[in-house]
């Protein structure tokens, strides 16, 4: 499998964003206790779709693909080395980023198996990992179809739906997540096409040619 590039760049700026914090001590509490709030709502919704039966069954991911259509991602310590590819349909940089942060978060909530939040249970030895994602042993492609604003078009969703198709074997695709939506302007025949082309592409039959889906309609 092809190795994924970190970008610099972001990682250059999430050390001095870390800086700023230990800075000012009261913003610091202010986003833990955001992000803590966050982390709650998480672990509410895992109860509510009984994921404690999927663990105790032995599903938790493992040797399972999960592809993400969205901003791009960034190495988080809670994905460890599982993001396995990263390609950008919106600018064609090589280096995994994301300029926007939904992707992050969304494969957050997919693949994230709680490392950052592992703490010592209450007078035992014995560490647990607070909050994690759905799958928290899967592995992720990020395929960047949307740009720093969140916006994008039925091309490049598409795109990247063939890229799927064509790559599923290969990196062991069972699921494809697509966290966007269509914009009131788009066209209902639009929208019947893209939704069409998907569901073709899915089960491996694509029978409606692509240069009939070419408007570039803004999707979120």
């Amino acid at each position: 499998m092809p190795s994924v590039k970190h970008s610099s760049e972001y990682s250059e700026k999430f050390n001095i964003f870390l800086s700023f914090l230990a800075e000012n001590k009261f913003l610091h509490i202010i986003i833990w206790k955001f992000f803590d709030r966050m982390g709650e709502t998480m672990d509410r919704v895992k109860k509510m779709i009984h994921t404690d039966y999927a663990y105790r069954s032995g599903l938790s991911g493992q040797n399972v693909t999960v592809a993400v259509m969205d901003t791009g991602i960034v190495a988080h310590p809670d994905f460890e080395d599982r993001i396995i590819y990263f390609h950008d349909f919106c600018n064609g940089r090589k280096e995994m980023y994301d300029d926007n942060g939904h992707g992050t978060h969304v494969s957050g909530i997919i693949a994230g198996n709680g490392k950052m939040s592992e703490q010592y249970l209450k007078d035992t030895a014995h560490k647990v990992r607070i909050y994690s994602g759905v799958a928290p042993k899967c592995r992720i492609i990020m395929l960047k179809v949307l740009d720093e604003n969140g916006n994008g078009n039925t091309k490049k969703v598409l795109d990247a739906v063939m890229w799927v198709k064509e790559n599923r074997e290969r990196y062991h695709i069972k699921i494809l997540n697509i966290s966007v939506g269509m914009l009131p302007g788009a066209g209902v025949e639009e929208q019947r096409k893209l939704l069409y082309a998907m569901n073709c592409g899915m089960q491996g039959s694509w029978s409606l040619p692509l240069q009939e889906i070419t408007d570039q309609k803004k999707i979120r």
